[in-house]
């Protein structure tokens, strides 16, 4: 008995499409050096290395948004072997899909995503409390992970009600955002917030404009994600009652900053703590935090 025959959706098609033009490119490309009689030309290499970093990005994305390994595979040998493919065109069997590890992998962009967004609004608030312009040195990375796991979600196919299943609405979101900075000292937040804004993002970046200028998939906006603006006021909204606590050397946001910017080794050892119930209260206003633990750290950042 014949199986019946599965077809790509129309996102999965796209992204196939592409991988095939890159792949006829490149071995296209791959054939004229033969006539080179001296190293290939600048402009060659400059096009070669579009098209294979494109197609490795391309391949990377379409893997995390589902599409069949078979599938990539197949039509890739189609293109090195300088044969047509279309949407139309048959594909092979796709075999069992890792849905588990698809969505477990997509769930952790997520959650990046929520607490980057809550470590962004926690250190504005703490750095520049006034509210001048701050650095935009975490957004920069943010952003690439948004729509890269923006991309993936609409080459998923996911619905906005999956997404709730899955994660919630944007009050969830925000909530669960703040929880990760509950009874966080404020030199931890700068700590942490200069390590994301430290976290290479160059591969999400590279992925999401794969899938928008190559297969024409929306990066800017998904059903499954919340909208940016949405999310931000949301979290700020969690915020709004949560106080830093400072348990630097110094009683002023820049001595906090001083502390958590500081070399360990060159500074002061100094042991500090706080449990008092006034200014260092724990971030979240929650019953289970009625009684401050105290919070150790040394004038230098590193916390015990």
């Amino acid at each position: 008995m014949t199986e019946p025959r599965i077809n790509p959706t129309d996102a999965q098609a796209r992204v196939l499409k592409a991988l095939h033009n890159h792949t006829v490119a490149i071995t296209e490309m791959l054939s004229e050096t033969t006539d080179y009689a001296e190293p290939a030309p600048h402009a060659w290499l400059v096009t070669y290395h579009h098209h294979a970093i494109a197609r490795a990005d391309l391949a990377t994305a379409a893997t995390a948004g589902g599409v069949p390994q078979a599938w990539i595979d197949h039509v890739q040998t189609l293109g090195e072997r300088g044969t047509t493919w279309t949407p139309k065109s048959p594909l092979p069997n796709p075999g069992a899909t890792d849905w588990d590890q698809i969505l477990t992998d997509l769930t952790t962009d997520v959650a990046r995503i929520q607490e980057w967004e809550a470590l962004d609004a926690a250190y504005h608030r703490l750095e520049h409390p006034t509210g001048d312009t701050a650095s935009a040195g975490l957004r920069t990375g943010l952003e690439a992970v948004r729509m890269r796991t923006a991309g993936v979600a609409n080459l998923l196919g996911l619905t906005t009600d999956l997404s709730v299943e899955l994660w919630g609405d944007v009050s969830d979101w925000a909530r669960y955002a703040a929880a990760k900075l509950d009874a966080v000292p404020a030199e931890q937040i700068i700590h942490r917030w200069h390590a994301a804004a430290a976290t290479d993002t160059r591969a999400y970046a590279g992925q999401a404009t794969a899938l928008a200028s190559d297969a024409g998939i929306p990066v800017d906006a998904a059903a499954a994600i919340p909208p940016t603006r949405d999310l931000r006021a949301a979290i700020h909204t969690e915020l709004s009652n949560i106080h830093a606590q400072f348990v630097s050397a110094g009683s002023s946001i820049s001595s906090a900053v001083e502390a958590a910017i500081t070399p360990p080794g060159s500074g002061s050892t100094e042991m500090v703590f706080s449990a008092s119930q006034g200014v260092d209260q724990p971030w979240m206003n929650c019953p289970d935090h009625a009684e401050a633990v105290p919070v150790f750290s040394s004038s230098d950042g590193a916390s015990w």
